[in-house]
């Protein structure tokens, strides 16, 4: 169960205790689990600043979809969107645990918060048997706060990372990037080819993408191309194949 500290990346043993705990799976890191996190915030200026932790996974159960985001590229939104800590547990490892031990043995032995917070639609323990309702239960029954934020909508149409997957797949980025908040993104190495591109005075980038990453649909698209250089930030217009 690796916890990161989002301030430097850093692997570190425990979060505070009292800390506020966003719990979901947040692939994507859209618009609506920006609510959670605002909720969060309100939770924690109430507290005089109670660090705020982000509860997850680091893998995904057997047979899932693709991810929108690898667990990089999550935790780094997760931290510009102002959380402090990141907790990545293994979904295999829980599978098989109810509701209630869930919430006492994960949860409140482990790290002891002040307060939790949930999307509607969150569901946790064996076959993701328990719900936000459960979970609002358990809480109260621990003598902690539970924040259930509500549905998130871009005018009519419901902000989640199913739909944000599908508008990838069939290449509606623009839609996609609306519900996300923020541009659909690739992190990968960079592989170098023939460099027939250089030669004809265009500089191209070959990426191999992770194989458990959403691929968008055929086509070209528009993109920004950003990455280091001499320590600083370099970011580039580009078209991507």
């Amino acid at each position: 169960m690796p916890i990161i500290d989002l301030a430097n990346y850093s692997t570190i043993s425990a979060v505070p205790r009292g800390s506020i705990i966003v719990l979901g799976f947040f692939d994507g890191v859209h618009i609506g689990h920006l609510s959670l996190f605002e909720e969060a915030k309100r939770l924690s200026n109430e507290l005089g600043g109670a660090p705020m932790c982000v509860w997850t996974f680091d893998t995904l159960p057997k047979n899932s979809s693709r991810n929108l985001t690898t667990t990089e590229e999550k935790c780094a939104l997760v931290k510009n969107f102002g959380m402090d800590y990141v907790i990545l547990e293994d979904f295999d490892s829980l599978k098989s645990l109810d509701g209630e031990a869930f919430f006492i043995e994960q949860i409140m032995k482990k790290h002891s918060p002040h307060a939790v917070v949930c999307g509607f639609n969150f569901t946790f323990g064996k076959g993701a048997a328990c719900t936000a309702d459960d979970l609002s239960d358990y809480a109260a029954q621990s003598g902690i706060k539970c924040s259930v934020v509500a549905e998130k909508k871009l005018g009519e149409r419901t902000v989640s990372s199913t739909e944000i997957r599908r508008l990838v797949e069939v290449g509606q980025i623009e839609n996609a990037n609306a519900l996300l908040g923020h541009p659909y993104s690739i992190t990968s190495v960079i592989e170098h080819g023939a460099e027939i591109g250089r030669k004809m005075g265009v500089r191209t980038i070959n990426q191999r993408l992770d194989p458990d990453k959403v691929t968008p649909g055929n086509g070209v698209y528009c993109c920004t191309v950003e990455f280091e250089s001499d320590s600083k930030q370099v970011t580039y217009g580009g078209i991507c194949n």
